[in-house]
Parts: C-alpha cells; sequence; structure tokens
C-alpha cells in the first residue's frame, strides 16, 4: 500500500506486485480488513502517524519503508529507531532495481531491533556528512559500532553496499547542484564528497552517461 502517489517505487513495485494508492491514513483500517498487505510505503509525513498505523490490527508488523529526498535536516523519533519493522530509503537509491529485489524478498521477514536501527542512522548521517570524503569513520563512531559491522549489517538490511549507497546519494545531489546552481564544478564536488572536479565528472558519467557540464548546456 502506498501512502503517496508521488514515490518512484509505484511504478516499479506495480510491474512486479499488486499495488493499491490511497489518500489517508484513515482508509487503512477499511482497507487491509479485505485485503493482506505486505508493505507500507510513505514520505516523511507517515512518520508522525507510526503509532495510529500500528493501532490497525491487521498493520501491527507490517514493514514501513520511509522514502524522502534528502534527509540531511531530518529529526526522527527515537521510537521510530527502534521501531522493529521501519526502514529509510533515499528517493534515489528507492527506485535502483537491486534495491526493489531486496525490499520484495524481505517483505515477510523480520528484522533485528539493534541492526535496524544502527542502519536507519546510518542513513541519517550518511546524508548529514555528504560532504565528507573519508565518511565511514565518523558515520560507524557517531552511531557507536565498528566500521566492519557498519558495512555487514548495511548491506543485509538494504541490499546495496554502504559505499554504493553512499555514491548513489552524492551523484544526486551533484546532479540538482549541477541543475539548480552556477556554482563551480569544484565546489559542487566539495560539497558532495568528491576529490575534485575531475573525480565527480568521471563518477558523473558512469552514473548518467554524460558529463555534468553537459546538464547546463542544455
Amino acid at each position: 500500500i502506498f501512502l503517496t502517489a508521488d514515490s518512484p517505487l509505484l511504478t516499479l513495485f506495480a510491474r512486479e506486485c499488486e499495488t493499491e494508492v490511497i489518500p489517508s491514513i484513515s482508509f487503512l483500517q477499511s482497507f487491509t480488513e479485505r485485503w493482506k498487505t505486505d508493505l507500507l510505503v510513505g514520505e516523511l509525513s507517515a512518520v508522525p502517524q507510526l503509532k495510529q498505523i500500528r493501532q490497525t490490527p491487521n498493520l501491527k508488523k507490517v514493514p514501513l519503508l520511509v522514502v524522502h529526498d534528502d534527509f540531511s535536516e531530518t529529526e526522527l523519533p527515537e521510537e521510530f529507531y527502534l521501531e522493529r519493522n521501519t526502514a529509510l530509503v533515499n528517493k534515489c537509491v528507492a527506485g535502483e532495481e537491486k534495491f526493489i529485489r531486496h525490499v520484495l524478498g524481505k517483505c515477510d521477514r523480520k528484522s533485528s531491533l539493534k541492526t535496524g536501527c544502527f542502519v536507519k542512522k546510518a542513513i541519517i548521517q550518511m546524508n548529514r556528512k555528504l560532504s565528507e570524503k573519508n565518511i565511514r569513520p565518523s558515520v560507524s563512531e557517531k552511531i557507536g559500532i565498528s566500521e566492519d559491522y557498519l558495512s555487514k549489517i548495511f548491506y543485509r538490511e538494504t541490499g546495496i553496499k554502504f559505499w554504493d549507497y553512499l555514491m548513489t546519494i552524492r551523484l544526486e545531489k551533484a546532479r540538482k547542484l549541477t541543475e539548480t546552481t552556477v556554482l563551480p564544478f569544484s565546489e559542487i564536488a566539495g560539497r558532495c564528497g568528491f576529490t575534485d572536479d575531475s573525480h565527480l565528472s568521471n563518477c558523473f558519467r558512469k552514473k548518467f552517461g554524460y558529463p555534468p557540464g553537459q546538464l547546463r548546456k542544455v
């Protein structure tokens, strides 16, 4: 069930399984009385409604996936981190084929409470520390676990390696800054954690098939 129609996952999930979009939380109870729900997908606005969602009898243990563009300024209540069946993902990552496959395969499984909490906090910190070039040590220190353990549980919980996730959100940030500002590419590279503008250009071309400068020519 999608709690929003504005999600890159909607079309992708519709290709693989039966999906529904509801206009508000108030429709959940009547809908779930008739249909078995494996996954809820929503924006940040769904987080304050989590308690109400869990009060719906058939949704007490259904995973809630929160999709958002940028979590760098996001403040979440501690109970969300501790909630067993919740997950976060950047919108640019949500459309990745390997993430879709991972989520579909995990719908009926339960994740470790501690692991889920660490990974959610790691995603928030990755968004906040995007300009740091060697980001994994500071993220792992911030959430209180080792770097190797962070990488291990991150892949287990998201289906995507820590560095691949990081590169995806770095490139998305760079793409948006290229399109919406006149900042020099050297500054964009610095803001997004790349060594220099050449490093940015090489990674950008590999991901999108063209250099970032082409966006501004258009």
